[in-house]
């Protein structure tokens, strides 16, 4: 019986502490809290900044200073983000016109050689020309015989290519100097 009388009195102890130390003091805070808010003093942000303090319980709360740094890191991030997509697609961007310029270089390049080309060919061709103009200059002054023993000795590109330089008159007094066949043979390559 002793030790149920003990348990109770265990019990009667800590209830007594319950209602004569514990509530009261919450009740107490409570409404210290609610005048200070009255008072337009601002407790929760004080009480922040005393717990901010407190070595073990600092890591647990935050100040508003804390909370704006916080949010400004997490703005900056977001901005870092950002240019980091943008400098990815720059840099795409960049590649894509490196290869458009390579393309272009290669592209110029190309046009020059077929322009050199183009010159090369040019002069042999004026070369050609003046060779070809001197030479029916040569035939125009000789005899329409002569002049047709040696074209019907010729390939038949060159023959035409000199018989439809020079004048009417005088290629059809060489073509009436060739044998017939020659003759018509020529005349037909001269049509087309």
């Amino acid at each position: 019986m002793a030790t149920v009388q003990g348990d109770e009195n265990k019990k009667v102890s800590f209830t007594q502490w319950l209602f004569l130390i514990i509530i009261p003091l919450v009740l107490a805070i409570s409404i210290g809290f609610i005048v200070i808010s009255l008072l337009d003093l601002n407790p929760g942000a004080k009480i922040k900044e005393f717990a901010n303090q407190i070595p073990v319980i600092n890591q647990f709360v935050t100040t508003e200073e804390e909370a704006e740094i916080e949010r400004r890191e997490n703005q900056l991030e977001k901005q870092i983000s950002k240019l980091k997509d943008e400098k990815a697609s720059m840099e795409a961007d960049l590649s894509t016109k490196e290869l458009e310029i390579d393309q272009l270089k290669q592209e110029i390049e190309r046009l020059k050689h077929q322009l050199d080309q183009t010159e090369v060919t040019s002069a042999i061709d004026n070369k050609d020309n003046m060779a070809v103009a001197q030479i029916v200059s040569t035939y125009q002054e000789m005899a329409a015989k002569n002049a047709a023993l040696i074209i019907t000795e010729m390939n038949k590109t060159d023959a035409l290519q000199i018989l439809r330089a020079l004048d009417e008159t005088k290629r059809a007094a060489i073509l009436s100097e060739m044998d017939p066949e020659s003759a018509a043979t020529l005349t037909e390559q001269l049509l087309k």
